[in-house]
This record gives structure tokens, sequence and C-alpha cells, in this order.
């Protein structure tokens, strides 16, 4: 006899919901779960491990900030866009003592 167990339980302050792991450890979220916590298909999520409890919540998409809130947010480091520029050039003086990192790629170079 195989032992079903109910989708979901309710306690006084939470609600428990169960899902079975496949042999590709994927688990199918019930219905009820996405739509209180407003997941799409397609959507990503996080699961946060705390010892031995996961806490699942769609995921935030990082931040994006605009060009204005970047000048602000280096405004106490930098001076002006040369300080920026001089502080790149002596990093990449640097980079002289270490040999290691000659061929690494720099995707975002600044151009001068």
């Amino acid at each position: 006899m195989t032992a079903t167990y109910p989708k979901s339980k309710q306690t006084a302050t939470s609600k428990v919901y169960r899902a079975k792991v496949t042999g590709r450890h994927a688990i199918t979220l019930p219905a009820e779960l996405c739509r209180q916590l407003g997941i799409e298909v397609g959507d990503t999520i996080e699961l946060e491990i705390q010892g031995e409890k996961a806490e699942l919540r769609p995921a935030r998409e990082p931040r994006i900030y605009s060009l204005e809130e970047l000048r602000g947010i280096l405004r106490p480091l930098y001076r002006d866009w040369d300080d920026i520029q001089q502080h790149i050039r002596e990093l990449r003086d640097e980079w002289d003592d270490h040999p290691e990192l000659e061929d690494v790629p720099l995707s975002n170079q600044v151009h001068e």
C-alpha cells in the first residue's frame, strides 16, 4: 500500500506545500503556491538554504542604475571623469606586477 499525502497543510501562521522530486531533480510547484507568490511559467526562483530549511521566492532582478545614479555613487570617490581615468591608468600600471593577468581579456575597457 502506498501512502498518500495531502498537497498542502495549513498551520496557524503558515501553509506547507508538498512537491515530488523527479529522477532529474526537478519539482513541479503547486499552482496555488505559484499564484500566491506571483510565479509565472519561465520565471526564475531562488532557494535560500538555512540549516535544513529552504526558503523559496521569486528571483529578484538586479537593480540597473542610471548614469546619474552611478555618478552620485562615485561622487565621494572621484572629483570628475579625469580623476576616474587617472585611477584606471594607475590600476593598469599595477598589472605589470602581476604577469598571470596578461591573458585576461578586458571586456569593458574605458576608451580615452
